[in-house]
């Protein structure tokens, strides 16, 4: 059998904003390291017995600023987002991409898995995410789609879980993800497309 493979990627829309925001995160979490290292050296250098002193002007403020670096990285991490899909004969793979740099493992999911597939936003696409028990996740960071793409979305299950999952791609795409799915679980929206 011969093996298809089709990639796609969703760029942000919004690149230069979140690439400011990236950047002052990025900076501040710096400083705040540089700042943390400096008092780490004057604690051990000054205070060198433990005592309530040491506690509270020396660790408790390390330990915060720790924290408050993880966070802030974190945060960071949330801007300058891309999407990678790429389809591999009935084979779904996105990963999410930070600043052209980290690539995280994101969805994965085999098209005969898929119990239902349409146009994001569709009565169907509602009836999903009302359900509390369904998890919703978004492999888009943009809020209208680019050029070219749509708002898609997929429904699975998966060990007693369910999944709904938001897309950003193109009709050649999902077309893929349709032709190797049953055919019975298009949206009836998403077939007068």
């Amino acid at each position: 059998m011969v093996e298809f493979v089709y990639d796609e990627t969703v760029v942000d829309n919004n690149r230069e904003s979140n690439k400011k925001k990236y950047n002052f995160y990025n900076v501040l979490g710096i400083i705040l390291v540089l700042i943390t290292a400096i008092w780490g050296g004057y604690v051990i250098a000054f205070i060198p017995t433990i005592s309530y002193a040491f506690l509270f002007f020396g660790l408790i403020p390390i330990i915060i600023c720790i924290l408050i670096i993880f966070f802030l990285f974190r945060k960071r991490d949330t801007y300058l987002v891309d999407y990678d899909y790429q389809f591999a004969t009935g084979d779904v793979n996105i990963s999410k991409v930070i600043n052209y740099k980290k690539r995280k493992s994101g969805v994965s999911f085999r098209c005969v898995e898929l119990d239902a597939i349409g146009l994001y936003d569709s009565e169907r696409f509602n009836k999903f995410k009302s359900v509390p028990s369904v998890k919703t996740l978004y492999m888009t960071s943009n809020d209208s789609p680019c050029e070219g793409n749509d708002f898609y979305y997929v429904f699975y299950s998966r060990k007693e879980e369910k999944y709904l999952v938001i897309l950003e791609c193109s009709k050649r795409f999902v077309s893929c993800l349709i032709n190797y799915s049953n055919k019975s679980i298009v949206d009836e929206d998403l077939k007068r497309i």
